[in-house]
């Protein structure tokens, strides 16, 4: 008797398919058979138990089958296997994602490292221009000084206060290549601060990135385990 999901399509007189319960029973003359078959001796999946009827002789004259629609399990199964499988590429590129952030991570850390180190240089540079500069100013005010007594002793101090003229000059000249060194150093202090500002925002970028990982690695985790727990309740039907 064909059930509403589970139509053989046998009539009368049929012969046994190979492979099919009753088939195995008659043949093997056995007193009963349990057997789990797939699609491809019905079209659909299929559990069925079949008992031996026999005469007064001993001999195996009928069967009875009771049969169970494996169809829902087997959808079940492959819904099981689907979603491990997208889990599995979900977790490889999850995987991918995290080695791609900490590389990035580890050459912003190295991009700050080097930029900290840059603005400790560019101080140090302010501190010997600032040093140049005291040297200047002392050596312009000695030039004064000189050119001053230089005028007071008249001819006598002509030549010197010639020299004291261009020791003064010099310090002039000085004062203003500092000042000039000075004005690009600040704009390198600018950029540098910028640079490891940015490299901090794209650190805490990162850091983010990698928690939304773990949190989706997590996730999948999860995920899986109830797809095994999906894969085992369509066994247990």
């Amino acid at each position: 008797m064909p059930a509403k999901d589970l139509d053989f399509r046998t009539q009368p007189h049929s012969p046994l398919k190979p492979g099919s319960g009753v088939y195995k029973l008659i043949h093997g003359q056995l007193p009963h058979v349990k057997v789990t078959l797939d699609k491809q001796l019905h079209g659909f999946p299929y559990t069925v138990k079949v008992g031996a009827v026999y005469n007064g002789q001993g001999e195996i004259i009928g069967s009875i089958a009771v049969s169970q629609s494996l169809d829902r399990q087997q959808t079940l199964k492959d819904m099981a296997g689907n979603l491990l499988n997208h889990i599995s590429t979900l977790a490889g590129t999850a995987q991918e994602i995290t080695a791609q952030s900490q590389e990035i991570s580890g050459i912003a850390r190295a991009l700050a490292q080097m930029a900290k180190e840059s603005q400790a240089q560019v101080a140090e540079t302010n501190r010997v221009l600032g040093f140049i500069k005291e040297i200047a100013g002392q050596t312009n005010l000695l030039g004064l000084n000189a050119a001053i007594e230089a005028a007071r002793v008249g001819e006598q101090g002509r030549g010197f206060g010639v020299v004291a003229e261009e020791i003064r000059k010099l310090a002039t000249n000085s004062t203003e290549s500092i000042s000039q060194i000075s004005a690009v150093i600040r704009g390198i202090q600018a950029g540098s601060a910028a640079t490891c500002n940015q490299i901090g925002q794209v650190e805490e970028g990162i850091s983010q990135v990698a928690g939304a990982i773990a949190h989706m690695a997590g996730a999948t985790q999860e995920l899986r385990a109830m797809a095994h727990l999906l894969d085992e309740k369509a066994d247990a039907f």
